[in-house]
């Protein structure tokens, strides 16, 4: 098997109301964006990765594939090892850290996609079998909304089942912060924890 393409696709899909405070800090269009690298092979097997800079820089994740696609073409996907040492060599001088590793860990992702379906496994038996058999989930959420809407949000999660639910506080002053958190707390009436997410 070989590989014969890496690609990266790129969605979007509404997102964001306006006067959201993430829409107005990161998302100004109101759309959420993704970029997955697709890795492709001549047996019809295909392995996708996502980075986290797909949310805010797609384009800037597309160049990166494309500037490093050329590398992997006509080498074995089941080699991951291989394959990573071979970009890592060919970028050393350019994308050591930050937003192109996590490119580059995408791709990493991809192949090891393909391996596990080649192999007729799940990828965490080719990582060393399973570590636990579940684990604690929690909905991100609670932009910027009117009291009515943010409570009603907060009550989906706990009728969803989740065990915690993280807000955000982007660009709120310590009272707004206050009367926000306990708004949802309020909401979730004790079921479920709390995180806030302040960046």
């Amino acid at each position: 098997m070989k590989i014969n393409a890496v690609r990266c696709i790129l969605l979007s899909a509404p997102y964001a109301t306006e006067g959201d405070a993430e829409r107005v800090q990161h998302l100004a269009s109101g759309y959420r964006a993704a970029a997955l690298v697709k890795v492709e092979t001549d047996e019809g097997i295909y392995g996708l990765g996502e980075p986290f800079a797909g949310s805010y820089a797609p384009l800037v994740v597309r160049e990166i594939v494309m500037q490093t696609a050329e590398l992997l073409v006509g080498t074995s996907p089941l080699d991951v090892a291989s394959c990573m040492r071979r970009v890592q060599l060919a970028i050393r001088y350019w994308g050591r850290t930050g937003l192109v590793q996590g490119v580059i860990g995408a791709m990493e992702m991809a192949l090891f996609d393909i391996k596990g379906k080649a192999a007729g496994l799940p990828v965490y038996e080719l990582l060393g079998g399973q570590a636990v058999s579940s684990l604690p989930v929690y909905a991100s959420g609670g932009s910027d909304k009117p009291d009515v809407d943010l409570r009603s949000e907060m009550k989906s999660y706990v009728a969803a089942g989740y065990s915690a639910v993280k807000i955000r506080v982007i660009n709120l002053s310590e009272q707004q912060v206050l009367n926000k958190v306990t708004l949802c707390h309020e909401a979730l009436d004790g079921k479920l924890g709390l995180a806030v997410d302040a960046v």
